[in-house]
């Protein structure tokens, strides 16, 4: 199982980032530093358990993400290919001055338990229920964009490079492509951003 990042892939990203009409771009450095994000969106498990990666260090930073987290039930399958959502009031400098920005940072529970992935159904499950949160989450925010269409922008949503590939072990190619799937023709409300802590 391949989980090595693919350097074509990035390439083409970074390549393309500038133009007005791309639906992505790349950067390196730490998810939680990126203060024009909307939303940062990480993967869970359905056992309020965030002890590594990303989890880990979003829970520590803003404790909401895991009390949104523990109000969902404990060990339930059917929040599989959901998602809970923290909302956080961050302070951001803009043109000079401290403004209020709101980040969302998205819980996807699509990993059931803890840990590794052990078998290839258990992952084959878990981008199923990637792809049905990232769906929810697309349709949530062009509802959100419609409802605010004065504020005519586009909505920054920041994905870890590697989600679900670095302790649970999908393949980072595959998840690229589910992503990029998704998100294609929305790139006029949403800009992914993949941020790459390496």
């Amino acid at each position: 199982m391949m989980t090595g990042l693919d350097e074509q892939t990035k390439g083409a990203i970074i390549d393309h980032q500038n133009d007005a009409d791309y639906w992505m771009e790349y950067r390196q450095g730490n998810i939680l530093n990126e203060f024009d994000l909307d939303y940062i969106v990480h993967q869970c498990n359905c056992f309020h358990c965030m002890g590594g990666g990303v989890a880990y260090a979003l829970s520590k930073t803003w404790p909401k993400v895991y009390e949104v987290d523990n109000e969902t039930v404990y060990g339930s399958k059917d929040k599989m290919g959901t998602y809970s959502a923290a909302n956080i009031k961050r302070p951001v400098e803009l043109n000079g001055e401290i403004v209020e920005h709101d980040l969302n940072v998205i819980n996807i529970y699509s990993q059931y338990e803890p840990g590794m992935a052990v078998t290839n159904e258990e992952i084959e499950f878990s981008k199923e229920c990637l792809k049905k949160a990232f769906i929810q989450l697309r349709e949530d925010i062009i509802t959100r964009a419609e409802s605010c269409i004065l504020e005519n922008r586009k909505y920054l949503v920041g994905i870890p490079w590697m989600i679900g590939c670095g302790i649970y072990g999908m393949n980072v190619n595959e998840i690229f492509e589910l992503i990029r799937n998704l998100f294609y023709d929305y790139a006029h409300v949403i800009r992914i951003v993949f941020v790459d802590y390496n």
